[in-house]
């Protein structure tokens, strides 16, 4: 079967550039306007079953895509966004080194992060959307239908890394997943295989 992987749509925190992590903050009109995007994309795909992260931003964009299906959108823990504990509502700048070392650390020496109090390690953040990539990979569904997931920036990198068993120094080696951009996966069996990285359906 096939899995549609898609980050969230935009925010209005992620034009600004603060860390979102946990903090649930809904979709601006730019991030339904790409979600419609997709939904017209994949309007002609059959979707057996729809995952999404509990935080609102995931989840207005599955029920987005989702349309007309008389299907459930199914909340999943496991594949909610890492949580940066106190960091979060803070500004980032991925390369500015004078800003916070936790946070320069995150986005360029991820083998180094340190979560602040209440945070969450990437080895965490691994664990859990390794295994939900595992339970989907174990599914049984016809090979004519596919999943839809609906999920975060970090996680979706984290699910990446699973299935490639990469170091954490080369947990952003593709970069952020882009806002509605999608990974497509084939599973089944057990197994999982990447069909594309960074599809973009807009």
């Amino acid at each position: 079967m096939i899995m549609y992987i898609i980050r969230h749509g935009q925010t209005e925190w992620n034009i600004e550039k603060k860390l979102q992590g946990r903090t649930d903050i809904p979709l601006n009109d730019a991030g339904r306007s790409k979600a419609e995007a997709v939904k017209d994309a994949l309007k002609d795909v059959e979707i057996a079953e729809i995952y999404s992260s509990p935080l609102i931003r995931a989840y207005e964009t599955a029920d987005i895509i989702r349309a007309e299906r008389k299907i459930p959108v199914n909340i999943e823990k496991d594949i909610i966004e890492i949580s940066f504990g106190g960091l979060e509502g803070k500004v980032y700048r991925p390369c500015d080194t004078d800003g916070d070392e936790r946070i320069y650390n995150f986005f360029n020496h991820p083998e180094r992060y340190k979560p602040a109090y209440g945070g969450e390690t990437i080895a965490e953040l691994k664990a859990r959307t390794g295994n939900f990539i595992k339970r989907m990979s174990e599914k049984s569904i016809s090979c004519k239908a596919g999943i839809l997931v609906c999920s975060h920036g970090a996680a979706i990198s984290a699910m990446l890394a699973c299935i490639k068993n990469t170091p954490d120094s080369d947990f952003w080696k593709n970069g952020v997943p882009d806002n509605c951009g999608c990974v497509i996966l084939e599973t089944g069996g057990g197994n999982v295989k990447i069909i594309e990285e960074r599809h973009s359906f807009v």
